[in-house]
């Protein structure tokens, strides 16, 4: 015979995935579209990354989308903010792949870093112009990351 919380257990897991709002820390909750922006833009900037680089990239999208004040799908869209959003024909996202789980798990665990100044990066294989007049932070695996300005140090 089923309990109640038993019959609360198998009822939860019956529902669509979709059907959940995602926890990302204890004290911030993130609609499942918002989260869904937040893992695309890492699985398609840091999908070779370790789990903690890719963290790092969804940290600085978290930064931006809090100092801009507009949500994470706002941000990653927005022009000229993330590479694999430029081309006007957008790479395929598989989100069935284990290197999306992956991203997906990085774009919760970025709630968890102290990194709130950072706000942007870029891989080793380039040089962009804004990346002499800001101060970089820290390097991990394939990607820079940076301050926003001196001060921010």
């Amino acid at each position: 015979m089923l309990t109640l919380p038993k019959l609360i257990l198998v009822a939860a897991l019956t529902l669509p995935a979709q059907s959940y709002q995602a926890k990302v820390s204890p004290y911030v909750w993130y609609a499942q579209t918002e989260l869904r922006c937040l893992a695309d833009n890492v699985y398609h900037e840091a999908r070779g990354e370790s789990k903690y680089g890719q963290a790092l990239v969804a940290k600085v999208t978290l930064n931006r989308a809090k100092k801009m004040n507009e949500s994470i799908c706002a941000t990653v869209y927005k022009p000229y903010q993330f590479s694999w959003t430029i081309p006007k024909k957008k790479p395929k996202t598989d989100r069935y792949s284990i290197e999306y789980t992956d991203a997906m798990h990085a774009a919760y665990a970025a709630q968890l870093l102290k990194y709130n100044n950072l706000y942007y990066y870029h891989t080793k294989a380039v040089k962009p112009k804004w990346s002499k007049t800001l101060p970089k932070r820290l390097t991990h695996g394939n990607h820079i990351f940076y301050n926003e300005n001196p001060s921010s140090l």
